[in-house]
């Protein structure tokens, strides 16, 4: 199980960003901070600009200041096929309710 996977059915409050537009992701979050009081927007490699783009969109465009900025975490993950190993950024967001 990939690590995305495990995270995906391990928490309610981890939105993990992919090839979708960002607003697409910003619906999901706000749909799910219904229920949360916190919620961690993950992505990794290319999807890191969504994910900074989609918190964006939540704390200045639809949050209308209810939510906040917590913690940014960055990191690396390297992933391993055959023959090669390669490094990939990641990105945690976590987003709060004021």
């Amino acid at each position: 199980m990939s690590e995305e996977n495990a995270s995906k059915s391990t928490s309610n409050n981890v939105l993990l960003i992919g090839k979708k537009p960002a607003k697409s992701y910003a619906a999901a979050a706000m749909y799910k901070m219904g229920s949360e009081n916190t919620i961690i927007i993950k992505a990794r490699g290319k999807a890191i600009s969504k994910a900074v783009d989609v918190a964006e969109i939540i704390l200045n465009k639809i949050g209308n200041g209810k939510y906040g900025l917590g913690n940014i975490t960055i990191g690396t993950t390297t992933l391993e096929n055959e023959n090669t190993k390669r490094s990939i950024s990641t990105i945690e967001i976590t987003l709060n309710k004021k």
